[in-house]
């Protein structure tokens, strides 16, 4: 399985389409754009489109990861929560319309449609609801035929028989790395600032230059005629 692209403007276009109204709803001829090259897909935002995907895709399996809502939520807080609380988003994606710009509407679309908020994952939070909402249509959409509740503790075993794949060698992968969820949202933040820094600097550098000739062209003058006086 391929590393995804960077699909921001695309699934923008399928967020306006489902939740907006603005545009053709997305069936697969639309979805392969973006999908059509890879072999799954997890997490946001796809699950925003879970029943158009699932009737989409009919020979797709679908795996259902179970988990808890507190831990679930915990996760979401010291993450994407976290990230998403930072300061001056709004104002960076103006000045970074390549990364940040379509980064942030997209999250500003996809959040409050996965999880009834964008930064509130806490324990009482609207996004609990959400949570527990998401299991229920999965389980109500998706053929029985086609679909395995799963817990990752249960390891290889049960997913790989679904798959139909031989059980890997080695350990089951359990990385769930927040540091570096964080670590490089903040180098983004950092880069957006330095860009809007930057072209703040060229666009007024010669305001400033301009200020600081007219300033000394005074200056200037007025040390010629106390000279001469």
């Amino acid at each position: 399985m391929k590393a995804p692209k960077l699909n921001f403007n695309l699934w923008i276009e399928a967020l306006r389409a489902k939740f907006h109204g603005q545009g053709k709803p997305w069936g697969r001829e639309e979805f392969d754009r973006i999908l059509g090259d890879y072999d799954g897909v997890e997490d946001v935002p796809t699950i925003c489109f879970a029943e158009e995907l699932i009737a989409a895709y009919p020979e797709a399996k679908i795996v259902l990861n179970n988990r808890d809502v507190d831990q679930w939520l915990h996760s979401m807080d010291s993450t994407a929560g976290r990230v998403l609380r930072w300061r001056g988003w709004e104002t960076l994606a103006k000045w970074d319309p390549a990364l940040v710009g379509p980064w942030w509407e997209h999250g500003k679309m996809v959040c409050p449609a996965a999880f009834n908020t964008m930064t509130d994952y806490s324990p009482d939070g609207p996004a609990r609801q959400a949570f527990i909402d998401h299991y229920a249509r999965i389980r109500s959409v998706a053929p029985k035929e086609r679909l395995l509740e799963y817990h990752v503790k249960e390891g290889w075993g049960p997913l790989c028989e679904f798959l139909g794949k031989p059980v890997p060698e080695g350990e089951f992968p359990r990385a769930n790395d927040a540091k570096a969820f964080v670590q490089v949202h903040g180098f983004m933040w950092y880069l957006a600032l330095s860009r809007m820094v930057g072209t703040i600097t060229i666009i007024s550098a010669p305001v400033v230059g301009a200020a600081a000739a007219f300033w000394w062209r005074d200056e200037l003058a007025g040390i010629v005629r106390r000279w001469l006086a």
